[in-house]
């Protein structure tokens, strides 16, 4: 019988043979363009690390070449990958956190110097930047006098009665939008609803552009989340391990069981659809029956049925122009005892009592697991371990499940 241990095994190598396979691949490379600082212009294949990496730098593969070179924005003018734009410029940029825990008392701007990839969102008579820094805060900026100004916002600790503290926003972009706007004075009602987000930025540049009637060359298509819905259905094979029961002579084999569920996984944008979380619904269940042939003659059907809210974090290795991508899950389950069977008759006759006598309802247990994606089918082998049912103190009773899942997204 195969075991939820060699389940895992095989997800473990499974993980590290698609890694060496599959991390140096060229499928994070897309095709674009890199401008030089001296006006000239390449072609080839980018990868640019923006979205797992601070440190401004793209991979570059020019055309009729095999090796990839690393360019910073001091080497380069600028690129396109992706539907996207990118200058590099030496910018001001907000370096304090804007963790709730962290946050300071000083309205102030904690700005540093430092020279960036800005991702180009609007294009025209008046352009919109942006950047996300090394403490994760989103920056943007506009044009002025030939290079790009920082667009002031920050959070911070804000004294109230009390003595109790709120967060203060020191909205110094709104000043900043209305003098650069000044040529529309019908913005300015929106202008104060206007948030530091890149949707309600754009949003107020299209009015502009309306409003003045100036054409707008270019305006950047975001990532969206993506959300995929699906059903599942296949075999869990449950191993219950315990040293409670063999004091009665009892022992329980491998339950082998249908499970089915839903599932939703969002797509993270940024990701190049490769991260996202995934979250499910499954009814699992087991059925053991063990019997202790020796005096007096034990027979022990225990019995559960769970309904499981799983939550888990997937990595999707996409391959460029392959039917077929490969994902790895890892994550946690929540589930809840729906249904039990809980009986023990010694000699033929039911008992009051059984070695489990109070189960505990609610189990919680760890996930990993390996498989693939074909159009709208996927096939999964998954492990789990958990905390099991047992209330019984010294005796745990922890339920180890191997599953093969099938999917289909709607």
């Amino acid at each position: 019988m195969v075991s939820t241990s060699r389940f895992f095994r095989l997800i473990l190598f499974l993980s590290v043979l698609f890694f060496f396979n599959l991390s140096d691949a060229q499928d994070l490379f897309q095709p674009g363009i890199v401008y030089g600082t001296k006006g000239d212009t390449l072609k080839g294949m980018i990868n640019y690390y923006g979205w797992t990496n601070p440190k401004p730098k793209i991979s570059f593969i020019e055309e009729g070449k095999d090796t990839a070179v690393v360019l910073t924005p001091n080497r380069i003018s600028g690129f396109e990958t992706g539907g996207n734009k990118y200058r590099s410029a030496a910018v001001k940029t907000e370096m304090t956190l804007n963790n709730i825990e962290l946050l300071v008392s000083n309205p102030n701007l904690r700005l540093a110097n430092d020279t960036v990839f800005l991702r180009l969102i609007v294009q025209g008579e008046k352009s919109l930047w942006f950047f996300r820094n090394k403490v994760h805060n989103d920056q943007f900026y506009i044009d002025e006098n030939g290079s790009q100004t920082l667009l002031i916002y920050k959070k911070y600790l804000k004294e109230s009665a009390y003595n109790t503290n709120t967060v203060g926003e020191n909205k110094g972009y709104l000043n900043q939008l209305k003098h650069y706007f000044s040529d529309c004075e019908s913005l300015d009602n929106q202008l104060q609803n206007t948030k530091y987000s890149e949707s309600s930025l754009v949003e107020l540049y299209n009015q502009y552009y309306k409003c003045t009637g100036a054409e707008k060359v270019y305006t950047s298509k975001r990532e969206k989340i993506v959300y995929e819905k699906g059903a599942l259905a296949g075999l869990s094979l449950t191993e219950l391990k315990e040293n409670y029961l063999q004091n009665f002579g009892l022992a329980f084999k491998p339950s082998i069981m249908p499970s089915a569920g839903l599932y939703l996984n969002i797509i993270f944008p940024e990701t190049r659809g490769r991260i996202s979380a995934y979250s499910e619904l499954l009814f699992t269940t087991f059925n053991n029956n063990s019997e202790a042939l020796s005096e007096p003659y034990y027979t022990y059907n225990l019995s559960l049925s769970y309904l499981k809210v799983n939550i888990m974090f997937r990595y999707t290795f996409k391959k460029k122009e392959s039917k077929v991508n490969f994902f790895l899950n890892a994550g946690i389950s929540n589930g809840m005892i729906i249904h039990e069977i809980n009986q023990l008759k010694v000699g033929g006759q039911t008992q009051s009592w059984t070695p489990y006598a109070h189960t505990r309802k609610f189990e919680q247990g760890l996930l990993a697991g390996a498989g693939v994606i074909s159009g709208r089918f996927s096939a999964e082998i998954r492990a789990e371990y958990s905390t099991g049912f047992s209330t019984v103190a010294n005796y745990p009773a922890s339920l180890n499940r191997a599953y093969i899942l099938l999917g289909y997204r709607f």
